[in-house]
């Protein structure tokens, strides 16, 4: 667990960032799922360095390290439940995504879960940096 405030702070600022960076791409990503076929290939290979491995430690400090700190001070653990239960579902559909993409007579699959990735995750963390942060921010 993070030992004090002060680095509980610093990983929030950290997770902050990298949101920022990951919004305009999946933005990008959405977009260019309803164009063609290499388009949407092209954004896919554009996305998938930050949806792949980064995307995995992201959430793994969210749930392993910063979720449990939050709930020790007295935190919402229906809040987090919630918010890591769309931790799992983002993750599916991010293997799901890949699974279409590598699969090349599957592009009309591809697109649907482009865009649906797009949406939840842009959804999932625009909620955590208007509510889950701003109340971490406060409590821890």
């Amino acid at each position: 667990m993070i030992p004090d405030n002060k680095s509980r702070a610093a990983l929030i600022d950290a997770l902050s960032a990298e949101h920022r960076a990951l919004l305009p791409e999946l933005a990008r990503l959405a977009q260019e799922a309803t164009a063609s076929a290499e388009s949407l290939k092209t954004a896919f290979e554009r996305i998938a360095p930050l949806i792949g491995l980064p995307l995995d430690e992201h959430i793994a400090n969210e749930d392993r390290e910063l979720f449990p700190a939050y709930a020790a001070c007295g935190g919402d653990a229906g809040i987090l439940a919630f918010f890591t239960a769309e931790h799992g579902e983002i993750l599916a559909l991010r293997n799901r995504l890949v699974a279409a993409i590598e699969d090349n007579d599957d592009i009309e699959a591809a697109r649907f879960l482009a865009e649906q990735l797009a949406d939840a995750l842009s959804s999932h963390m625009n909620r955590e940096e208007e509510m889950l942060f701003p109340a971490m921010r406060d409590l821890l």
